[in-house]
């Protein structure tokens, strides 16, 4: 009895790889095993790495503000006071808040576009 269930397990196992194609997706594809199993709401390794190295490049691009901008930056989103809130505490009108935080986005902007470009070449 033992030797016939050792035989059926080993009968009954099958090796596939995951990239053995399993089913038609249309065009002339076909989907692979590591296709239908895959968490689509995962995020990819790549997609981990770009988005270390984006943030890495974006602190970097704050440090380098000048002291008001980055005072701007970190009370709208880490502390996210309104505007209004923010020139209270800035002692300007909320106007011209709107207007350093369009100024403090577009040069963050722009230094990681910069930062970017150099990392490409």
């Amino acid at each position: 009895m033992d030797e016939f269930r050792k035989q059926l397990m080993e009968s009954s196992t099958t090796i596939v790889s995951l990239d053995t194609p399993m089913g038609d997706m249309g065009d002339d594809e076909r989907a692979s095993l590591v296709d239908q199993i895959a968490d689509e709401d995962e995020i990819g390794v790549s997609d981990q790495v770009e988005r270390a190295d984006l943030k890495k490049r974006l602190v970097k691009a704050i440090h380098n503000l000048p002291e008001r901008d980055r005072t701007l930056i970190s009370l709208y989103y880490y502390e996210e006071l309104t505007l209004k809130e923010i020139s209270e505490v800035l002692g300007v009108s909320t106007s011209r808040v709107s207007q350093l935080h369009a100024a403090a986005v577009f040069k963050l902007r722009s230094a990681l576009r910069v930062s970017m470009a150099l990392a490409a070449s």
